[in-house]
């Protein structure tokens, strides 16, 4: 199903965000080396492989029937204070 959506916002417990980064972007994390925190903001392109397409990597983040929705180019945000 596609989506005229072209950002999502998801908003959750920092523990749970960090479990998920380091299942699916664990580069994102530095491999386990940093910390998320429940007022961090990260932010990351989806993306659609359609069946029988190969990511190259093993961030497959599940399977919608068309086939398997990406998170890739994660990174923390990070808000300057004036």
């Amino acid at each position: 199903m596609r989506q005229p959506h072209e950002s999502v916002a998801v908003v959750t417990h920092g523990v749970w965000m960090e479990c998920a980064l380091l299942e699916y972007c664990p580069e994102a994390l530095e491999y386990g080396r940093r910390r998320v925190y429940n007022c961090d903001v990260y932010r990351g392109k989806l993306s659609l492989l359609e069946k029988g397409v190969s990511s190259g990597s093993g961030n497959n983040a599940g399977d919608f029937g068309g086939g398997d929705v990406i998170l890739r180019d994660v990174e923390k945000v990070v808000f300057h204070h004036i």
